[in-house]
């Protein structure tokens, strides 16, 4: 990932008013009036640049950008860095994560077919999507057990890619982490 093109584009972001807009809580409106690609949901932002994305947490208590962040850096001390898309640290402002990643292809039809014809069933948080899209190896084993200790969890069809090697990534990694409290609830 060539870091200083997604650098460049936050400068001109912050240049632009786009730490004033986080502290009226005006992101949206302000990214729309950018003309940038961009899209959101429940826990970032992510600015989309020719072949990066910068994301960031919608509020300082979101932590999702620190948690992909830190998943990936876990993932490359394990040797399974080639299941996710690069991720860097941009910067931190008024709580919130800046991170890097390379862009990836997505195709949500296509992640859903494949979940299909190989389980006859989709469920993302379902170990099954990783096998049907990173095969069945003693390698992917170790990917579906890392991803359990770190609770990548949400690994619906948006949230996969294609490198440019045509090979599926997760591209967003920083998973659902209710606390003991919350998992009760939805019990």
């Amino acid at each position: 990932m060539e870091i200083q093109k997604a650098q460049v584009l936050l400068d001109k972001l912050l240049e632009e008013g786009l730490e004033s807009a986080m502290s009226s809580g005006d992101e949206n409106h302000f990214l729309f009036n950018s003309g940038l690609n961009y899209d959101s949901g429940c826990h970032k932002f992510c600015v989309f640049g020719e072949d990066f994305v910068i994301k960031f947490d919608r509020s300082a208590s979101d932590h999702n950008c620190l948690a992909e962040l830190e998943n990936y850096y876990a993932a490359k001390q394990e040797g399974l860095e080639k299941f996710f898309t690069t991720t860097c640290f941009l910067t931190e402002i008024q709580g919130r994560t800046f991170i890097a990643q390379d862009r990836a292809d997505i195709d949500e039809d296509e992640v859903e077919d494949l979940c299909y014809s190989y389980s006859g069933d989709y469920d993302p948080e379902d170990d099954e999507t990783i096998y049907a899209l990173c095969g069945c190896t003693p390698e992917t084993e170790r990917l579906v057990d890392f991803c359990q200790r770190y609770r990548i969890n949400d690994l619906h069809s948006s949230n996969w890619g294609l490198d440019p090697e045509d090979k599926y990534v997760i591209i967003d990694y920083g998973g659902h982490h209710w606390d003991d409290d919350d998992e009760e609830e939805e019990s």
